[in-house]
Formats: C-alpha cells, sequence, structure tokens
C-alpha cells in the first residue's frame, strides 16, 4: 500500500491493528515494527504540514498589517484635503 497521505497512513494503521489482534509470533513483530514507523513518519508529515501552516499564516498576516497600514495612511490623506 502507497502511503503518501496522512490519511492513508490512519487507515493502515487501523487495518494493521485489526490484524495485530490476531497475529502471531514473528508476524506480530512484524506488524508492531511497520506501525512504529507509520506512525513516525505520520509525526513526520504532521509537523512538516504544520510548519507550512505556521508559515503561510505569518506570511498572511503580514499582508494584511501591510494592506491595513496603507489603508490608515490613505485614509489619513483624504481627511486632510
Amino acid at each position: 500500500m502507497n502511503l503518501a497521505t496522512k490519511h492513508d497512513i490512519i487507515n493502515d494503521a487501523v487495518v494493521k491493528l485489526n490484524e495485530l489482534a490476531d497475529a502471531k509470533g514473528a508476524e506480530k513483530c512484524v506488524l508492531i515494527i511497520t506501525l512504529i514507523q507509520n506512525l513516525n513518519e505520520l509525526g513526520r508529515m504532521i509537523k512538516e504540514s504544520d510548519a507550512q501552516n505556521e508559515a503561510a499564516v505569518l506570511a498572511l498576516t503580514e499582508k494584511i498589517s501591510k494592506l491595513e497600514k496603507k489603508e490608515d495612511h490613505a485614509d489619513g490623506d483624504t481627511d486632510t484635503e
């Protein structure tokens, strides 16, 4: 299964946890290791996504601030005319 998205990883984990309930011996160990690796990857993906979202919010906040300053400055010019 190609685990390209966070949702894919979660869905795969649910399937593997269901399999784990019935697994024994080496099969159980393989499932546990796979789940740990997938959850570590999910954690990495979430951190990356959070950082991108935080950067986007910061950039938008700065743009809004600049626009508000331009608007305030433009309003100040019209008041003096």
